[in-house]
């Protein structure tokens, strides 16, 4: 399986289910762990969207999720 880190200037569309929710061992940042339909893991790193859905109990292991247009940024 390919993966595909995304930095703070990367963008992307992903289409997947989340895998897992991981910390950075080097930042302790947040980060999810998505198997998009194509077969790569995109390792995101967790923004205000995306913590705000997980606090909603959204982006679950196992859930299905679209991201488009997604841009990371601190």
């Amino acid at each position: 399986m390919q993966y595909r880190v995304l930095t703070p200037d990367s963008t992307a569309v992903i289409v997947g289910h989340v895998i897992a929710h991981v910390s950075d061992h080097t930042s302790d940042h947040p980060h999810a762990l998505i198997e998009s339909v194509d077969r790569v893991a995109y390792y995101v790193p967790n923004d205000a969207a995306i913590a705000e859905a997980r606090s909603n109990g959204k982006l679950t292991p196992n859930a299905f999720v679209q991201l488009r247009d997604i841009s990371i940024a601190d």
